[in-house]
């Protein structure tokens, strides 16, 4: 498979993508297809591969350089992949924002730009604070971002 890139250079205003999986290839690779459009905003892409026996991880390593794979060895469910990812970004990315991602959610190419803009408005209790964001758009439920800006 051909490696493409899939970073921007990530620093005090950049986005850390941590995106959940488990045994679901097809629906990464498409995920990470869609994140690899963004364009607009600085970003580091997180692959948490949680538990999977599909070789999802290593597909993801091998088609898009420069992603973060973090693997754990059993299934931790929804919250406990998402913690294994934040704390790996706590540790290893300077960034100021986090946004989880399912390995089935597909990104426009604005996202990330249009959510750091929505954050920007928002007064944030504290740092590490989650902020949920709904949109009017059907497709949307809700977004869930973090401010990191005092951690790193």
């Amino acid at each position: 498979m051909k490696t493409a890139p899939l970073k921007k250079t990530a620093g005090a205003e950049s986005v850390a993508v941590i995106v959940l999986n488990h045994n679901k290839r097809d629906e990464l690779l498409k995920c990470l297809r869609s994140v690899q459009k963004i364009t607009n905003m600085a970003y580091e892409v997180v692959v948490v591969d949680n538990g999977s026996t599909d070789g999802s991880g290593q597909a993801a390593s091998e088609a898009y350089r420069g992603i973060h794979l973090v693997q754990s060895t059993e299934n931790l469910g929804a919250s406990g992949g998402r913690n294994l990812g934040f704390e790996y970004v706590q540790q290893n990315i300077n960034c100021r924002y986090v946004l989880f991602l399912d390995n089935d959610a597909v990104v426009e190419e604005q996202c990330i730009e249009e959510l750091v803009t929505a954050l920007s408005i928002v007064t944030l209790p504290r740092r590490g604070s989650r902020v949920q964001i709904p949109f009017p758009a059907p497709s949307y439920n809700s977004v869930q971002a973090y401010l990191l800006s005092d951690l790193n």
